[in-house]
């Protein structure tokens, strides 16, 4: 059972490893990736259980039974219902689906069915990792062994993201990305990766501050306690991480991230406080002290007073990006509003903000919200955010270990400085999406976990299996089946997302020829026939592809009845219009086409009727075509 466990534990490290490293694992490839390997790590762990006590063992947290309740709701959010049901439950869905895709008996809460059901892989991604980590976490070495990990992913995630704002290339191991003139590291957005930072400079000078335990007295005087916080057999490792803190310091200033700045520091006055009251060892105060001037002194160096106060200056009335970040959340809360009960469905927020909108996005697209809590209670409605977060938090409320604890302060100290680390990303949150982002979601998760695994390691419940043979088999075959179902999704996800789009170029688009495009999305869609975007882009590349077809004709058609040589430019184009529009009325292969276009744009709008854009994309083919399959 030991190698197991320790096979298990390698695996939930890999990916801990591995998710912020590419893109913090937007892809859904790379998020897929992380979920099948956590879930291969359950597994392990929980086969080893069963055949040595008969049972599985779970966090006995708030949290545990939280993410259940949530997670039957998402689900429920994708289940077919009868119409009567939803217009019951939710009448802004019902009738939003009735318009768009009219006559259905049965429909579902949530306004985008493939976006709800990647939201259930990530929660469950989330869910394992929480519960990985507690378990983990019982033995406070390997807690800090966590930390130690996120320090080192932190360090790493911050030289890279210097040197490559010195070197002026915005690229991610050699893909493009936009370039700013802020360091972003492997993150695509600075404020992301500002995130991540917070958390792990929180976690160093956490460790910092309570690297290892002493019974010399505290002096009271600050002078005699900077002296014992450097004569202290733990002052060259406090040295190493408060060096690393001032390293990671140093590239978040250099992200020019407001919010990540001030979550930061938020941050690191919790560390602050709690440090008074978990001290690892003689000076624990004054180690805390130095490491915080460091940093600041750090960020100082590194971009200046004036570049921080020209950066915050922004904020001012006229900045748009302040005023539209207000108006993202005032709109989303109306979102929740118009769908108190259930929501629009985990993961719907794209598809459903447009008709909400009340900022001029100039073509763009709004995939988040800028602000997690609003877009969370827009999309799991009242009931759902109350599950989630009230769970969290008193999870959060019962891992805090007493102030008077003295029978083990070393576990004291690193549930304090886990739950610490976790200010700067629920904190930043407020104003970004940081929540979903993968590794940043996926490392909160780890943070909570490790905090109540090492301040409550005898707080688990022993699950057994019924004692019958065959209730045993029946009770491992339906677990078994529930797993097999999520992974198998999971797995022609990530195919049908590698095929679709099997490299990335953040910058430049898709530079493959428009044919190729075409072939890799159907591809995809017979990989996974579940996402609604698959089909709209299929739909305007196939578009795309028939009318260049019929444009080409024409021209060949205009070469012929002119001479080049004495024909202006202008007079040209206009006799390849007239013939272009000649060819659309009488070419019979031409309806046909745009019916086809039709069927995968209808397939779309089925799966998310509330996304905009397909809707219209639809509209304008059924005026090319009006008697189209109906």
């Amino acid at each position: 059972m030991r190698a197991v466990e320790l096979l298990s534990g390698a695996l939930f490290l890999a990916t801990l490893t591995f998710a912020p490293l590419w893109f913090g694992a937007v892809q859904p490839w790379a998020w897929s990736l992380v979920f099948l390997v956590l879930l291969g790590a359950v597994a392990l762990r929980a086969s080893a259980e069963i055949g040595a006590t008969g049972g599985v063992s779970i966090p006995d947290a708030p949290l545990a039974t939280g993410l259940v309740l949530v997670g039957l709701l998402v689900g429920v959010q994708q289940v077919p219902l009868p119409a009567g049901l939803v217009e019951l439950i939710s009448p802004h869905a019902a009738d939003l689906s009735e318009a768009v895709v009219p006559g259905r008996a049965w429909k579902v809460l949530s306004l985008d069915r493939p976006a709800t059901f990647e939201s259930l892989l990530l929660g469950a991604t989330y869910a394992m990792a929480f519960g990985l980590a507690a378990a983990v976490a019982r033995v406070p070495r390997h807690a800090r062994w966590v930390l130690f990990l996120l320090v080192g992913l932190g360090t790493f995630e911050a030289f890279y993201g210097l040197v490559e704002q010195l070197g002026g290339e915005a690229k991610v191991f050699g893909y493009s990305k936009p370039s700013g003139g802020r360091t972003s590291g492997t993150y695509v957005n600075p404020n992301h990766y500002a995130a991540f930072l917070g958390m792990a400079i929180c976690a160093a000078l956490g460790l910092a501050t309570s690297t290892s335990t002493s019974d010399r007295p505290v002096p009271r005087d600050l002078k005699l306690r900077v002296i014992a916080a450097l004569t202290h057999p733990a002052a060259p490792r406090r040295a190493l991480f408060a060096f690393l803190g001032v390293a990671m310091g140093v590239a978040l200033a250099g992200s020019l991230s407001r919010g990540g700045v001030l979550a930061c520091l938020l941050g690191l006055g919790a560390l602050g406080i709690t440090s008074t009251r978990h001290r690892g060892g003689a000076g624990g105060r004054a180690g805390w002290v130095l490491g915080a001037v460091l940093v600041a002194g750090g960020w100082v160096a590194a971009i200046g007073v004036q570049t921080l106060l020209e950066r915050f200056g922004h904020l001012k009335d006229g900045d748009l990006s302040a005023a539209s970040r207000l108006a993202f959340a005032y709109d989303t809360i109306m979102i929740a509003f118009a769908h108190p009960l259930t929501g629009v469905g985990a993961g719907a927020f794209e598809a459903v903000y447009p008709r909400f909108a009340s900022v001029e996005l100039g073509g763009l697209t709004l995939t988040h919200a800028h602000s997690d809590y609003a877009e969370l209670l827009a999309e799991l409605g009242f009931v759902g955010v109350l599950l989630l977060l009230g769970s969290v938090a008193l999870t959060a409320w019962r891992a805090w270990p007493p102030a008077d604890e003295h029978a083990q302060p070393e576990r004291g100290a690193i549930a304090l400085t886990a739950l610490a680390a976790l200010v700067p990303l629920a904190a930043h949150s407020l104003v970004d999406f940081n929540l979903r982002i993968p590794a940043n979601a996926l490392w909160a998760a780890t943070l909570l976990g490790v905090a109540w695994g090492v301040s409550q390691p005898l707080r688990v419940r022993r699950m057994r299996l019924p004692g019958g043979w065959w209730l045993r088999l029946a009770a491992l075959a339906g677990l078994g089946t529930s797993a097999l179902v999520l992974a198998l999704g999971a797995v022609q996800l990530a195919r049908g997302d590698w095929v679709a789009e099997p490299f990335v170029e953040r910058a430049q688009g898709d530079p493959r020829p428009l044919l190729q495009r075409v072939r890799s999305h159907e591809a995809a869609l017979g990989m996974w026939p579940f996402r609604a975007d698959h089909f709209a882009v299929l739909g305007a590349y196939r578009f795309e592809v028939a009318l260049a077809r019929q444009r080409s004709a024409a021209r060949e058609a205009a070469l012929a009845l002119v001479d080049p040589q004495r024909t202006l430019e202008s007079d040209l184009e206009a006799v390849i219009e007239a013939l272009l529009q000649a060819r659309l009325m009488h070419d019979p292969s031409w309806p046909a086409e745009v019916a086809e276009c039709l069927v995968l744009l209808e397939r779309a709008c089925a799966l998310a009727p509330a996304n905009q854009r397909w809707a219209r994309a639809r509209a304008d083919l059924l005026e090319v075509l009006p008697t189209g399959p109906r």
